[in-house]
């Protein structure tokens, strides 16, 4: 995909990207502090989905199949199960 830069939020070590994406959203892209994107550059965009996060249309985070390495539990996700259980009651 590629999209528009509308925001640059340089923040240090990390820099914020919101990105128009044609016929879509606005999404926003977590990159490096040195990225050198500026405002109306068009960019590619690539999804990793070994490290991309998914929300639903309530802000809750989807449960990831296979989890990072790195992640210590599962109590989030577990919450989200047990909400998502409640509804469908």
């Amino acid at each position: 995909m590629n999209g528009e830069v509308l925001v640059v939020e340089r923040l240090g070590t990390e820099t914020y990207l919101y990105i128009k994406i044609a016929g879509a959203e606005t999404i926003v892209v977590q990159t490096d502090g040195d990225n050198p994107a500026r405002m109306h550059d068009y960019v590619p965009i690539y999804i990793n989905g070994e490290f991309c996060h998914l929300f639903d249309q309530n802000g809750e985070a989807i449960p990831k199949v296979n989890r990072h390495h790195l992640t210590l539990n599962e109590s989030h996700e577990q919450q989200y199960q047990h909400r998502l259980s409640n509804q469908a009651e």
